[in-house]
């Protein structure tokens, strides 16, 4: 059986007889053999290749990059999708009312001023948001102005900013609007507390961030995406112009799958939600069970790491914060939970008297203490108090409080 050429006859694919003096093949073929043969005798040729969007003209290799930028950049520049945010129908009533943030963006009009802010002009919170605290802004408007922006596909810091006579406003801007700072990032990390018991240095860790970096060819680009959001000192009422300053695209970045967006988790859920959360917890309920409680209960997801963090600091909370021992962790645990019945046996090595401390089944009880002397327990071959003495670098076992170290416990439930 014949193999085919690979030159196909001119019949085959040309509607014209090719050239004779080329003895016999067309031009296009004798193009191809020397541009094979240059190569192979080590002289580069440019990349190219044909688009067919320009007539079949041949284009380089840097001009098809320069494509594939322009392309990336056209992917990376978007309108932003609605924003929905709940205000009330009117200054006078309480009826809620959904609106698009995103159409009152970019109208290229001032706030109005207060003589002349009315339902025609401004979208008036409901009369619930009536205060403008640092604590009222971040558990009350801030969660729910995140929570929106994170069903629109990106993240936003607010930032509040005081303004002449009371007033004040809150200035939504996209995470990606301003540079990351490796300095200000490092200084944050090392005011965190160290919980490592080494007395070395810690290692500096660098922070992953989603923020643009200066003069990082590809991630340098600061988006502009920027509303408002007001305070009305007269009023005592937060409002959103109907039409307002700002910039309503998006440019450097691409919009994220809501899903994969994390927030706080208390931008995540309620303050309620966070209560049910730790109950769970406490009820020994695993930590993957809590978070698809969560996630069925909010329709909001929390990451594993952020459900195991409120764990902790709730496991922290009920041992007590500031005690520093695990002696102090274990009787704060056993003298504050209900259902426990214990007795401590402690011994001070400065004065070698020991101490019998007893708690009953009963919620926060006083422990009663009972002195002993060390006669009363064994003889001087081997006491209580010479054990002591061989425990005294023993600092877990040392009670903060008094001093003492703990020899034995007992408890019953």
């Amino acid at each position: 059986m014949e193999s085919a050429s690979p030159f196909a006859t001119w019949n085959d694919h040309n509607d014209s007889p090719p050239t004779a003096a080329r003895g016999g093949f067309d031009d296009n073929v004798y193009g191809v053999v020397e541009n094979a043969l240059s190569q192979s005798e080590g002289q580069p040729q440019p990349a190219q290749q044909y688009d067919a969007g320009t007539g079949g003209r041949c284009i380089t290799y840097g001009q098809s990059l320069q494509n594939l930028k322009r392309l990336q950049e056209d992917a990376n520049t978007w309108t932003c999708p609605p924003i929905l945010l709940h205000v009330a129908e009117s200054y006078e009533s309480d009826g809620i009312l959904q609106i698009d943030v995103a159409e009152t963006i970019g109208e290229g009009q001032n706030v109005p001023s207060p003589e002349k802010r009315t339902n025609d002009n401004c979208y008036w919170f409901a009369k619930i948001f009536n205060t403008n605290t640092d604590e009222f802004r971040e558990k009350e408007l801030v969660p729910e102005i995140k929570a929106a922006c994170r069903e629109a596909g990106f993240t936003v810091n607010c930032k509040h900013n005081k303004m002449e006579n009371g007033n004040g406003r809150i200035e939504v801007k996209c995470c990606r609007g301003r540079y990351h700072s490796e300095e200000k990032s490092l200084a944050h990390n090392r005011k965190k507390a160290r919980t490592a018991k080494s007395n070395a240095a810690p290692k500096e860790r660098r922070k992953k961030t989603m923020k643009p970096v200066h003069g990082q060819d590809g991630n340098d680009k600061r988006c502009p995406f920027l509303f408002q959001i007001y305070w009305d000192e007269k009023r005592k009422r937060w409002f959103l112009p109907k039409k307002q300053r700002g910039n309503r695209m998006h440019c450097g970045h691409k919009p994220i799958d809501p899903a994969d967006i994390k927030l706080e988790t208390k931008n995540s859920i309620s303050a309620a939600e966070k209560e049910v959360a730790k109950d769970s917890l406490q009820s020994h309920i695993s930590t993957a069970a809590t978070q698809n409680l969560i996630r069925t209960r909010t329709g909001q997801t929390l990451s594993w790491q952020q459900v195991h963090h409120m764990k902790k600091k709730q496991e922290n909370e009920q041992f007590g914060e500031n005690n520093n021992t695990a002696c102090d962790r274990l009787v704060h645990y056993l003298t504050t939970t209900d259902g426990i019945s214990c007795t401590f046996l402690f011994a001070d090595p400065r004065s070698n008297l020991l101490s019998v401390k007893e708690k009953k089944d009963k919620r926060n009880s006083a422990l009663t203490v009972e002195q002993l002397g060390k006669q009363l327990l064994a003889d001087d071959t081997d006491s209580p108090a010479i054990y002591t003495q061989g425990l005294k670098g023993r600092k877990d076992l040392i009670l903060t409080e008094t001093g003492e170290l703990m020899l034995a416990v007992a408890l019953s439930f």
